[in-house]
């Protein structure tokens, strides 16, 4: 699939936001769709979807790639389904109270942000601490890297 594999972005105006998308294209057909949101100091992922046909190739960890790789900021994933989970861990994401400790290297900015999403979502961590999932840019890069080399 490797350099067949293209990625089309969009930027789309939905309900007074500006929404991104990204559309991976292999032969000339799309199989999949990112949505998120650039919230200035981090990206909001709203949610990630690739074909069934195209499932197991990397194609969701080659769009994270792309992601962290254009915009080199850190990467919110909000509600993410419960079967999705495991595929978020390997790209390096964690639950928002474990970030805060667990993220040694954090620089105060992306402490802040962390702090900040806890505050911001509280309600929902309460009941689900999956709600919300948090990574730095840079180990979404060297991570996805990694797995794309497999």
């Amino acid at each position: 699939m490797g350099r067949d594999l293209k990625i089309e972005k969009k930027q789309m105006v939905v309900k007074g936001k500006t929404q991104v998308h990204f559309y991976p294209v292999f032969g000339g057909r799309r199989i999949g769709k990112m949505r998120g949101e650039d919230k200035g100091n981090y990206f909001r992922v709203f949610d990630i979807r690739v074909s069934t046909k195209y499932r197991g190739k990397r194609i969701g960890t080659f769009l994270f790639y792309h992601l962290s790789r254009e915009y080199k900021k850190p990467v919110a994933v909000l509600f993410p389904y419960s079967w999705v989970i495991s595929f978020y861990r390997k790209l390096g994401f964690k639950k928002i109270p474990e970030s805060l400790a667990s993220f040694k290297r954090l620089s105060r900015k992306e402490k802040a942000l962390a702090r900040e999403l806890k505050n911001e979502y509280s309600r929902y961590l309460k009941k689900n601490p999956w709600a919300v999932l948090f990574s730095k840019w840079s180990r979404i890069m060297s991570k996805s890297r990694r797995l794309l080399k497999k």
